[in-house]
């Protein structure tokens, strides 16, 4: 409706004349009406009845918006006690496991203190019914003696020295088994058995300790292991001198810490190493110059070369396997799995890869799932050979085994020495060479998996040891030494 006076346009319609029944501006009122014109006052710019509907919109969509804050305080409510419900949940869980491992800790303690206690006690009581023999000895002894000197005194006979010297003998031969007891009781060692769960519990123990310690002396140029060295010449056959070192290059300095997982040898003779700390993939020359570096979205686990400059890697975490081309420092392709993959190998034109619950994948050269061996799980390290087998062993521990394509096992066998299982090659002539990382060892296993031998030790520099790889070109081994941050390189003689 247009309230604007049409007589005055500048003006609007205050006035409602009932005399004359026309609308009127305060300038018509004043010109064109009396004062005795029964005036009523308008306002054109509210109705009544607009005012209602309005005010009934407003009033219904507050309640709409109230009832929806209503339903979201709720529905939070709701929220909010669930997740109380979880945290009471998560910290009765949490106590319960506490109490656990505090009673599996207490438990292992009494039973390995009772059986110290019951091995010391033993060997206590042979040591003390030895003693009362010796003693009762000794006395009958003495008494011959006194015997033989009041005889010597009275006659001073032959008998007597024959006697004298009988017993002179017989001090001597009493002298020295006491001696011999003496050296039993002060080396005495009481040796007894922990169950293998335990023994589990303390090698993890034993390497979160190494790790921390090693971490914590990162700037030191030689790390070594933060536990005692012990003595293992009475279970490591003698050693093979088969390899002879021809050189080394450092692949991390004081400033930036590299620790490598895993090297492999390209098909030109380049070493392609990972960066396990800094999440790179870095190729080096034989002289050890670095020639490529390419940064990673993931800490590198193990690698296995492929034609055409092609390197596959498994990544930590994640459940797909990773082809990078170095020649143009992209990412090839990606090979979705549906479980976490650690290790990887490659035999003929197949990929074989380890999945840490469902078992080996072996992919064709089309990269799709040929066979899957379920049977063989964890983390593991694997290594091809010429002849399509494959080399593995669960990293960390002590057996190697040698299986092929369908998961037949060939062979298995325990190196004496061996401690940590980290790395695993094989050589021209099919002997496979593996590390053990916290017994410093290098160990050779001939082809068909019957013996084995060290070949180097810590007195030959091995030091942490951790990956390795063979060169067939130039009949060499090169071992990942201190924990990840020198490249050895070794000649077969």
């Amino acid at each position: 409706m247009d309230f604007s006076c049409r007589i005055h346009r500048e003006q609007v319609y205050l006035f409602y004349c009932t005399d004359h029944d026309v609308p009127c501006c305060s300038e018509c009122k004043r010109v064109s009406h009396k004062p005795t014109c029964n005036m009523e006052v308008m306002d054109p710019y509210t109705n009544e009845k607009d005012i209602g509907i309005k005010m009934a919109d407003i009033l219904k969509r507050m309640n709409k918006t109230n009832t929806l804050l209503d339903e979201l305080y709720k529905e939070f409510y709701k929220s909010r006690k669930h997740l109380l419900k979880q945290k009471d949940k998560f910290e009765k869980d949490l106590q319960q496991f506490r109490k656990q491992i505090d009673a599996y800790i207490d438990e292992a303690e009494n039973k390995i203190r009772e059986h110290f206690h019951d091995l010391y006690n033993q060997e206590t009581e042979v040591l003390k019914q030895r003693e009362v023999g010796v003693m009762s000895k000794k006395n009958s002894l003495h008494e011959w003696v006194n015997n033989v000197e009041e005889m010597a005194r009275k006659e001073l006979s032959l008998q007597s020295y024959v006697y004298m010297s009988k017993i002179n003998n017989s001090f001597s031969v009493i002298e020295k088994h006491a001696s011999k007891i003496e050296r039993k009781f002060e080396n005495v060692t009481l040796t007894f058995t922990i169950s293998n769960d335990f023994q589990e519990f303390l090698k993890g123990l034993k390497l979160a300790y190494t790790q921390v310690k090693r971490t914590a002396t990162a700037h030191d140029p030689e790390p070594s292991t933060a536990f005692p060295k012990t003595a293992k010449t009475n279970h490591v056959q003698e050693k093979d001198r088969s390899l002879q070192k021809v050189g080394e290059f450092r692949i991390s300095n004081d400033t930036d810490f590299q620790s490598s997982s895993d090297i492999k040898l390209l098909h030109n003779g380049d070493i392609v190493v990972t960066n396990l700390n800094n999440r790179k993939l870095v190729v080096y020359d034989q002289n050890g110059l670095g020639k490529l570096e390419m940064e990673l979205s993931h800490n590198p686990l193990c690698l296995a070369t492929m034609p055409d400059d092609l390197v596959a890697m498994t990544l930590a975490n994640e459940r797909k396997v990773v082809i990078l081309d170095l020649k143009t420092r992209m990412v090839h392709r990606q090979i979705k799995l549906e479980d976490e993959c650690h290790g990887i190998a490659q035999t003929g034109h197949r990929l074989i890869l380890n999945g840490k619950v469902k078992g080996l994948f072996v992919l064709n050269s089309d990269f799709e799932v040929e066979n899957m061996i379920p049977d063989i799980t964890g983390k593991l390290i694997l290594c091809g050979r010429s002849d399509g087998t494959i080399i593995g062993g669960t990293l960390h521990c002590n057996n190697i085994y040698c299986i092929d394509i369908r998961g037949v096992k060939l062979f298995e066998i325990s190196p004496p020495g061996l401690e940590y299982l980290n790395g695993i090659s094989v050589s021209n002539d099919g002997d496979i060479y593996i590390t053990g990382f916290l017994s410093n060892t290098l160990h050779r296993i001939d082809s068909d998996g019957e013996n084995s031998c060290v070949v180097l030790n810590k007195d030959d520099g091995i030091n942490l040891p951790r990956s390795i790889c063979s060169c067939y070109s130039t009949k060499s081994i090169m071992v990942v030494n201190n924990d990840g941050r020198l490249i050895v390189t070794y000649n077969l003689k």
